[in-house]
């Protein structure tokens, strides 16, 4: 059963790598209404299809890719996807998000997601349409960098890849989409566990709206505001992201060395001011996005992507860095091995604490000495030498050498770009978060309690427990539509400067009102979804998500939608071992003071834990009660919950055996990806042709047994189609769509070859039987032909003929698509090519 609702298919894309199969997964109505799509739906399926207990890296685990409702819609900021997994670091569930293009490209291929099962018996390239699946052969691409594997790609196919780092098996490998990332918690050695090296999408299919005029006046006046609010109109255009940087210096919440303070005295010189006043060249963006956050900066003679606040973050103060340009080279270095930065930063930093301990004296860096660190972070993508202890995270590293205390992690996930000792909110949420020290998942409270308009008192415990369920409940719901979470920015308006003086009376005031709020929102996990039947005008997303899909949608159900997928992770990781004890924080946090003359500057997390559990109608053991899975239509869900309250030492247990054997598991995978990787730096050449030959071959046996015809509803009117048909047979007007003249159409595929995927105007049509060309071939008579190359320069299809100056023509008939236009262009005189048919059993 399919769904009736408006901006989605129906359907997702089910793929088995090892049996090299593919199936649709159906989506209905029911778990579209519950879960509208992106990381909630993946929750779900996870929930469902992945057998407890199982290693991540093994063939076991899913992948699974979801887009958002609003993916691709039109709707600002909304061009994310979201894939989810098993998590490296942690053993629980991941959910990492992107933007870019690769959702858009998803959706618009008839698929409202993507389920990857199963390992390839050889490094493959899952190439995706609207037909299905097709698996490609990628030796060739095997230990090439992300840009290498996705330089021979057109721009208007999505793509995600890995790199060596995946390839290695590398447990912060992340997954790259162009120039975007998927970094957290080890996507790309899921990937590379797969020996799946990359996915590319395309595809032609339009989402109408349900309601498409109120879909308009929605993002219209979305965007403007977007566009008037201070932060998501000026700041993050102007500066990025990596405006944060002073603003968290001033705020003691800048981590600097490993996490022992919250300032650096040279923040400046790696701030976003900075590298707007000496090193940018223009602003970049997502598809859709009005605010443009993205930075491309002049370096290296010619220009580059820019860093984000987090990478600048822990490759800057956390490591005692203050060169700007160096953390442009280590970013660029970073994602085309295909590595985290937020985690590789944060594990240099513990191995440099480590060194200063006498506890890793090989180690060739330190806090006072980056000239090692770019040997260092290759070392790390190809688990050489002393890099090798560094590919498996910074807990894993502290513990072997026998300081755990020192990883700056939660559940083996390192937080990001915040120190929490100067927003102790923000602590409980990288406490809490599902898939470990994440800001994002955490709630990022430190918006509320450092960085934004409206500041709470950043070192009480008052109300945070309460604010944090709420932040990660609408993040969380932001994120299932597609959105980006910058888009929330702009909820709170623009405030005089009188009313946001932090040393004014007026900011003491709002200190009190916001701490108030403990009591407003303390009960939501007992709220029904029913008791705010209302649009926020300053969060958008709801009217979005009604105008769009016709899916029925208020605040209260765009929160329960965010609550929902919460719960669901919390119960992944519930069944997996992930139990209360493991939202924890090292005793850096909870126990050293940040500022001797602060007594505040500790995170209180034994204060605020229980009374975020009873916010979230969580027991004590931080298990989700059955009242609130029946609120949220998780009922089936609360057998597991039962038998974790009664029999927690069974899911300790299981979180043991997977950290005990994961040593055997990861030796296994990684002898194996290390065997293709030697292979293709001897084969390299070779297989590249042979992937080109394949491809020429699948290709050239789909024209033969087609035509084609235009599809005047995909037709945008580009023309080029028109231009590249070599016999004339398509007319086209700037003012009119293509057609074709079947009378004139020789049927080579070159109008299908050059279309778009965006577009995907150009339909095969399957031929009768009597007009199959599967068995027709053409030859050149040597006796005849004049060496003239004629046939070569005319053919329409690229690597069908080759041909050189003086030497005969050799038609490839694997690549030959024969339409007879070498035949037609052979001067009569010549004669030179013949054409004949094969016999059936060579067809």
């Amino acid at each position: 059963m399919t769904t009736r609702y408006a901006g989605y298919s129906g359907r997702l894309l089910d793929v088995d790598l090892g049996a090299r199969t593919w199936r649709e997964f159906p989506l209905g109505d029911r778990w579209v209404e519950l879960y509208l799509g992106g990381k909630a739906l993946a929750a779900r399926i996870l929930w469902e299809e992945l057998e407890p207990g199982i290693d991540p890296l093994s063939p076991a685990n899913l992948l699974v890719i979801t887009p958002g409702p609003l993916t691709g819609s039109g709707a600002p900021a909304s061009s994310r996807f979201n894939l989810s997994t098993k998590n490296v670091l942690t053993g629980g569930v991941l959910s990492s998000n992107c933007g870019g293009t690769f959702g858009v490209h998803l959706k618009r291929a008839g698929w409202d997601g993507l389920i990857v099962r199963g390992r390839a018996d050889r490094p493959t390239w899952l190439a995706v349409d609207e037909g299905g699946a097709r698996f490609l052969d990628a030796r060739h691409l095997w230990g090439l960098d992300t840009e290498e594997t996705q330089r021979d790609l057109s721009p208007k196919v999505g793509r995600i890849c890995i790199g060596p780092a995946g390839e290695h098996l590398v447990r912060f490998a992340c997954v790259v989409s162009g120039h975007r990332v998927l970094g957290r918690g080890g996507t790309g050695a899921v990937m590379g566990s797969k020996l799946l090296k990359r996915i590319t999408v395309g595809g032609g299919r339009r989402h109408p709206a349900h309601d498409p005029e109120a879909f308009r006046r929605t993002v219209r006046d979305w965007v403007a505001t977007l566009r008037g609010h201070s932060i998501t109109g000026r700041q993050l255009p102007r500066y990025g992201t990596a405006a944060l940087v002073n603003g968290t210096n001033a705020t003691n919440t800048l981590p600097t060395r490993n996490f022992r303070a919250g300032r650096f005295e040279a923040a400046d010189e790696v701030s976003g001011e900075t590298m707007a006043e000496r090193h940018l060249a223009r602003n970049d963006g997502c598809l859709s996005c009005p605010i443009r956050c993205g930075r491309v900066v002049r370096h290296g003679g010619g220009e580059c992507k820019g860093p984000e606040f987090e990478t600048i973050g822990m490759l800057g103060p956390n490591i005692h860095n203050a060169d700007l340009p160096n953390i442009f080279r280590w970013n660029l270095l970073a994602d085309a091995l295909g590595m985290d930065t937020i985690s590789l930063g944060s594990t240099i930093a513990t191995a440099m604490e480590l060194r200063e301990r006498g506890l890793f004296p090989e180690l060739p860096v330190s806090f006072e000495d980056h000239a090692g660190m770019d040997r260092l972070i290759e070392d790390v993508a190809w688990r050489r030498g002393v890099g090798a202890e560094l590919a498996d995270g910074s807990l894993r590293l502290a513990e072997r050498r026998g300081a755990p205390e020192l990883a700056m992690q939660s559940k083996g996930l390192e937080f990001a770009a915040y120190e929490p000792r100067g927003a102790v909110g923000h602590g409980l949420g990288y406490a809490v978060s599902n898939r470990g020290g994440c800001h994002i998942n955490g709630g990022y409270l430190v918006f509320f309690e450092a960085l934004g308009p409206l500041n709470i008192d950043p070192l009480t415990p008052l109300a945070k427990p309460a604010l944090v369920v709420f932040q990660q409940n609408t993040m969380e719901a932001v994120a299932v539509a597609g959105g980006c979470v910058f888009t929330t920015y702009a909820v709170i308006p623009d405030l005089p400067a009188w009313a946001v003086n932090p040393h004014g009376w007026q900011a003491r005031l709002v200190n009190q009102v916001l701490q108030l709020t403990r009591f407003a929102l303390g009960g939501q996990g007992k709220m029904s979804p029913e008791a705010m039947p209302f649009h926020l005008p300053l969060l958008p997303h709801t009217k979005a998500l009604a105008s769009y899909t016709g899916v029925k949608m208020n605040l209260g159900l765009f929160s329960a939608v965010g609550e929902r997928s919460y719960t669901l992770e919390r119960m992944i990781n519930l069944r997996e071992g992930l139990l209360g004890e493991t939202d924890a924080l090292p005793p850096r946090l909870t126990d050293e003071l940040q500022r001797p003359n602060e007594p505040r500057s500790r995170v209180p997390l034994a204060e605020m834990l229980p009374v975020y559990y009873q916010v979230r109608d969580w027991d004590a053991a931080g298990v989700p009660t059955r009242r609130l899975l029946d609120k949220l239509d998780l009922g089936d869900l609360a057998e597991v919950a039962d038998e974790v309250r009664g029999r927690p030492e069974k899911f300790r247990a299981r979180r043991r055996a997977l950290r005990e054997r994961e040593a055997e598991v990861l030796g296994a995978a990684l002898a194996s990806a290390r065997e293709w990787a030697e292979r293709a730096a001897r084969e390299r050449d070779r297989w590249r042709e042979e992937a080109l030959r394949a491809c020429a071959a699948e290709w050239a046996a789909r024209v033969r047994r087609a035509s084609f015809a235009i599809d005047p509803d995909r037709c945008r009117r580009c023309g080029l189609c028109a231009g590249e048909c070599p016999v004339g047979a398509i007319a086209w007007r700037r003012t009119e769509r293509a057609t074709i003249d079947p009378a004139k159409c020789i049927r080579c595929g070159r109008c299908a070859a050059v279309c778009p995927p965006h577009f995907d105007a150009v339909r095969f049509v399957p031929v009768p039987a009597d007009e199959d060309r599967s068995r027709v071939a053409f030859r050149v008579l040597p006796d005849k032909c004049e060496k003239c190359g004629l046939c070569f320069r005319k053919c329409p299809v690229p690597g069908a003929i080759s041909w050189r100056k003086g030497e005969l023509a050799v038609i490839h008939d694997d690549a030959c698509v024969a339409c007879g236009r070498c035949r037609d262009v052979c001067p009569p005189k010549f004669g030179a090519i013949e054409r004949f048919v094969r016999p059936a059993g060579d067809a």
